[in-house]
């Protein structure tokens, strides 16, 4: 099985699930659905609303304020939670702000373990630099 962080220093959802959807393992049947789903989110209604991601354990996630979920972050951008729909929006996608120094934070979790490859918003770089590893 794919492990997050063993390829690149940070995954996200395209990422991550093209990997194991190449694998002959149990999941790899969902990862291809979660990968072949992004062109229907793509051509969903945006809601306006804007969440920002953050870097758990090397995967780029978003957290859901409407239940509680998380989901990895996809490169589109779009925000559409598996375990509510978004329900609070109707079901509209929320845009997804990351920052700007993305890969200066990426740069730094590279020297860490996986284990300890966290991300918050707000943390600067000095900050996050002095963290350990």
């Amino acid at each position: 099985m794919y492990l997050a962080g063993v390829n690149r220093p940070v995954d996200t959802g395209d990422t991550y699930f093209a990997e194991v959807s190449h694998l002959d393992v149990s999941g790899r049947t969902e990862a291809r659905h979660r990968i072949n789903q992004r062109p229907l989110i793509r051509r969903m209604p945006v809601s306006g609303i804007k969440v920002e991601a953050r870097i758990e354990h090397t995967r780029w996630i978003v957290d859901c304020e409407n239940c509680n979920g998380a989901e990895f972050y996809f490169e589109d951008g779009l925000f559409l939670c598996t375990q509510c729909g978004n329900s609070d929006t109707v079901g509209k996608t929320k845009l997804v702000r990351l920052p700007k120094i993305r890969r200066s934070i990426e740069d730094i979790l590279a020297k860490r373990k996986i284990i300890n490859r966290h991300w918050y918003p707000g943390e600067t770089l000095k900050k996050l630099h002095e963290g350990g590893l």
